[in-house]
């Protein structure tokens, strides 16, 4: 009996370093849509003392973008009229899935949980 609860032990601890190893090297990804009724001249993400500029998108196009880190990040969106918007700050740390949503006069950012609910986890 002691060596099942040894073996069993062992598959456990086997299970958790997969999992912990997963969520350390998979990278934050981030979706970015344009709902709006014109172009986007460029979208800026800023996360502690970085930033990552993307150039041009159409309207409805979407891109996906990673970054390497755990922040706070916000984004903000300049139109080809000088106009801008800017998103609330959202936290994302390995393994995260960001959607931010550009609307005419505002960005919505919010957490993917899509995957969580296809497996019908909490």
């Amino acid at each position: 009996m002691g060596k099942t609860f040894t073996a069993i032990g062992i598959i456990i601890l086997i299970c958790v370093a997969a999992l912990a190893t997963y969520s350390y090297l998979s990278k934050p990804s981030f979706l970015i849509i344009n709902h709006t009724t014109k172009d986007i001249d460029e979208i800026k993400i800023l996360w502690r003392d970085n930033s990552k500029t993307i150039k041009g998108l159409k309207t409805g196009q979407n891109i996906k973008t990673y970054i390497r880190s755990e922040a706070a990040a916000k984004f903000i969106v300049i139109f080809a009229d000088s106009k801008s918007i800017e998103s609330k700050a959202i936290y994302f740390t390995s393994g995260t899935k960001i959607i931010a949503d550009i609307f005419d006069n505002k960005v919505d950012v919010r957490y993917d949980f899509k995957e969580r609910n296809k497996k019908n986890l909490p």
